[in-house]
């Protein structure tokens, strides 16, 4: 079935910069989004699928213990690898990078940390919207109910007015058959 979510683990979008060492040249990107076990990136240059890649990204300051962010190194496997587009003379590639390994646990767990803190902060934005798009739809009623009473109001007010007019002039055309009959 098409548009089945095969990942194991959720990925957030998020541009953070990335180096990748291949062939001792370091290349220079930014992801496009990231998770646990991977990440999605951005390059100028493509890199063949199988390609075995050391990668270090930044971790932004997020949190106030300055031990959670900044650089983390990691090891990793090229498994995708496509032409995005070409702007001003230079080529854009996206590269699906698979991490294989951390060198030292500290940057997995920097890492880990960090996505839990990038997915609470979605979680929190999406309770928010969800909050303000209902409040809207409250709004929405209150105002539709308030216009639809007014409407009635005034539909009211017209029809007793209506309704007043018509009795006036039904007791003038009354006073003046009255006289009539009377003289019969």
């Amino acid at each position: 079935m098409a548009g089945i979510e095969k990942r194991k683990e959720r990925r957030i979008k998020i541009s953070l910069p990335l180096k990748i060492i291949y062939q001792g040249k370091e290349l220079s990107g930014f992801t496009g989004n990231i998770s646990r076990l991977g990440a999605y990136a951005q390059m100028e240059r493509d890199l063949p699928i199988g390609t075995d890649i050391d990668a270090v990204l930044e971790i932004p300051a997020y949190a106030k213990d300055p031990s959670l962010t900044g650089k983390i190194s990691c090891k990793g496997n090229i498994f995708r690898a496509n032409f995005i587009e070409e702007a001003k003379g230079k080529k854009n590639f996206g590269l699906g990078i698979f991490f294989t390994g951390f060198p030292e646990q500290k940057d997995k767990e920097k890492l880990s940390r960090y996505i839990d803190y990038l997915i609470a902060e979605e979680e929190e934005g999406i309770k928010k919207g969800v909050k303000l798009w209902r409040n809207k739809r409250k709004m929405k009623k209150v105002d539709t109910a308030s216009v639809e009473g007014r409407h009635k109001d005034n539909d009211n007010s017209d029809i007793a007015s209506l309704l007043r007019q018509i009795l006036a002039r039904l007791k003038e055309i009354r006073s003046l058959l009255k006289p009539a009959a009377e003289n019969k």
